[in-house]
């Protein structure tokens, strides 16, 4: 009997996790397992992605989500960049989920009050959860920057720069409240992995690790030379590549990365920037180039192809696609230390792993893989290597046998 999966995700393709839950479903319905995306932001035209029903649903779920970040920006100030959302409002979500007929639902991403912590309890399926970021742990905030998630949100343990309503602290009790049950829960990092294993919030449930997957067959080098043509790049210059979608300067370590480059003691450097628009871009002191949104997977693996080396900077990071699509084509990256990422990069064998925070250690890691060309070539080829390590066939079975454990369960 084909089995029947329900991924529910706020976007089809926009940010990491949709991009990688749209591989897994993708991968899914091409091993003939029935696999239908439910999400609120849809612009693929596919018939197992199931959107809003028509323009009022879709303009309710806009208004819903502009109003709360409205409403959190009176109530609530911090100094650090972040997203947050509520989901304190029920929603039409679990009335879709529960008249499906499916043998299991797959929750990813479902911040921007997609549906209710209140109704997840309610859903009638059996349940696993892939955490994408930090959110479920966590209060309204989708990172944190300290222990509370670990610790309890309380008034000793609040940033004394936040001010107003203490919000994290409101949706972190009702989480405690209302998540009183067992979840399957999956981090896709070892990083979050442990974090989880320690949470209050979810010390009744199963949680696994199971890396994040790459389709090592589609994410494959085109010429480093012709990209770069194609492109308009100029073939002198080494490339590096930064990309994000939020959160740019504070999470994902922009500002440490201008620090970094500006003092490389490296002259032919070329940045290619992807994504959110950086607030210190023009700071740097090398020729950049901003390419904006790319939603064209064609472009962004001519962009990874163009690439010499990918700098991902990160404080605060749960998985890395971009570092592991690009290894997958064969570039290498420079990380910071204790993130999702240390997963995904062997220090000096595939790329550099930097001590958190450190803009001088960054520097160094830049320039230590592009300053030999011989070694920039071994660490190319050891970064398709061990991006095999995180195939699609590998990982993806293992959620398949995780699948149908839990369906067999149920019975």
């Amino acid at each position: 009997m084909q089995m029947k999966i329900l991924q529910v995700n706020y976007s089809d393709i926009v940010g990491g996790a949709a991009l990688a839950v749209n591989n897994l479903h993708n991968y899914l319905i091409k091993n003939e397992i029935d696999s239908k995306m439910l999400v609120v932001d849809k612009n693929i035209n596919d018939k197992n992605i199931i959107g809003p029903k028509n323009k009022l649903e879709k303009f309710s779920f806009n208004f819903r989500s502009r109003l709360i970040k409205y409403l959190v920006r009176k109530i609530y100030y911090s100094p650090i960049k972040n997203s947050y959302s509520l989901n304190y409002f029920n929603t039409n979500i679990l009335k879709q989920i529960n008249s499906s007929s499916v043998d299991l639902v797959h929750l990813h991403w479902i911040g921007n009050e997609m549906i209710s912590i209140s109704q997840l309890k309610k859903i009638n399926k059996p349940i696993i959860w892939t955490f994408w970021d930090m959110w479920p742990l966590n209060g309204a905030e989708h990172y944190s920057y300290d222990n509370r998630c670990l610790e309890g949100y309380n008034k000793n343990n609040r940033p004394q720069k936040e001010k107003g309503l203490d919000l994290n602290r409101l949706i972190w009790e009702h989480k405690l409240k209302k998540f009183n049950l067992k979840f399957n829960v999956i981090c896709p990092s070892s990083w979050l992995y442990n974090i989880a294993k320690k949470s209050i919030i979810f010390n009744k449930s199963e949680i696994k690790y199971i890396p994040i997957s790459v389709d090592t067959s589609y994410w494959v080098n085109q010429n480093n030379i012709e990209s770069k043509k194609k492109l308009g790049i100029s073939l002198d210059k080494k490339i590096l590549l930064f990309s994000s979608t939020s959160g740019t300067n504070d999470r994902k370590g922009f500002n440490f990365l201008v620090d970094a480059i500006n003092n490389s003691k490296i002259e032919n450097l070329f940045l290619i920037v992807i994504g959110e628009k950086p607030k210190r871009l023009e700071e740097l002191k090398i020729e950049f180039k901003y390419f904006g949104k790319i939603e064209d997977r064609s472009k962004q693996r001519t962009l990874y192809s163009a690439t010499d080396l990918i700098l991902m900077p990160s404080i605060r990071e749960v998985f890395g696609l971009v570092s592991l699509e690009g290894a997958s084509c064969s570039v290498p990256s420079v990380i910071f230390d204790d993130t999702g990422c240390s997963d995904l990069i062997t220090h000096k064998f595939n790329g550099y792993i930097a001590e958190k925070k450190n803009s001088l250690e960054y520097q160094r890691g830049i320039d230590w893989c592009i300053s030999d060309e011989k070694r920039l070539d071994k660490l190319k080829s050891n970064a398709r290597e061990k991006a095999k390590d995180f195939d699609n066939d590998i990982n993806f079975k293992k959620l398949i046998n995780y699948y149908k454990s839990i369906i067999k369960n149920k019975y």
